[in-house]
């Protein structure tokens, strides 16, 4: 491959993108312990739903086409620009492309069409306190890292698994 060509690995692309959104339910249903509970013992928003199977596949089924949207381009610019660099830097641009999804769904999630596009930004509609926006922020964000890193991980040329 010479430098600059961009050529982007369907298998590893698909696996991470697809995955990337579960990933995030896991994440927020670890995260959502760190929120406080309130006199009953309730918490905004709870672990046990979140780390549930059907969590997992509704979330993944959801958001599968902004992961492969958003991922895609992602994964373009980083088979541009990120060619030979170690799997932590392509974690931080899956970090950052999720941080422009991020943005974009909560900039845009007040118009009826795009909800299709950001589900989970409809919970920002209700009046949560702040902990959950961050929670499921921060989840999105990291499930991005994940699956950038994974990604370098599965097509470097480090481990041996690049595949011509």
């Amino acid at each position: 491959m010479t430098n600059g060509s961009v050529r982007i690995h369907p298998a590893p692309f698909l696996a991470c993108a697809l995955l990337a959104p579960g990933m995030s339910v896991l994440i927020c249903g670890l995260l959502a312990h760190l929120l406080p509970q309130d006199a009953q013992g309730l918490r905004s928003i709870e672990p046990e739903l979140l780390l549930s199977p059907p969590a997992f596949l509704l979330v993944s089924v959801l958001g599968a086409p902004s992961s492969v949207i958003f991922g895609l381009a992602g994964c373009f610019l980083a088979e541009r620009y990120l060619q030979g660099r170690p799997f932590w830097v392509w974690s931080g641009a899956g970090v950052a492309t999720a941080g422009v999804y991020v943005a974009l769904a909560t900039l845009l999630h007040r118009i009826p069409a795009f909800d299709l596009l950001a589900p989970w930004a409809g919970m920002l509609r209700d009046p949560e306190p702040w902990r959950v926006d961050a929670c499921i922020m921060a989840s999105l964000l990291l499930s991005g890292g994940l699956a950038g890193g994974a990604y370098r991980l599965w097509t470097g040329p480090q481990l041996g698994f690049t595949r011509s």
